[in-house]
């Protein structure tokens, strides 16, 4: 989500948000296990919610790993 605040470009990124509140009206996250299928975007944004709602989290990734090394990387700068 972009918004300009004080004349500039401020961008935030809600997926999670949606994604959180969505499980939170069926379960509490706190302490459950967590699989997060993928490692785009969306992936990404999961595995932080869920992270940050206290759920222990595991990120499956099943791609080609020399192309998107990086993201892998990213991952794990974030999560482990």
């Amino acid at each position: 989500t972009g918004t300009r605040v004080k004349g500039r470009w401020v961008g935030a990124n809600t997926d999670w948000v949606g994604l959180v509140e969505a499980l939170e009206r069926e379960t509490e996250l706190a302490g459950r296990r967590a699989v997060v299928l993928g490692a785009g975007g969306t992936a990404r944004a999961a595995a932080y919610g869920l992270l940050a709602r206290g759920a222990r989290v595991t990120v499956t990734i099943i791609i080609q790993v020399y192309f998107h090394r990086h993201v892998m990387n990213d991952c794990l700068d974030q999560f482990v």
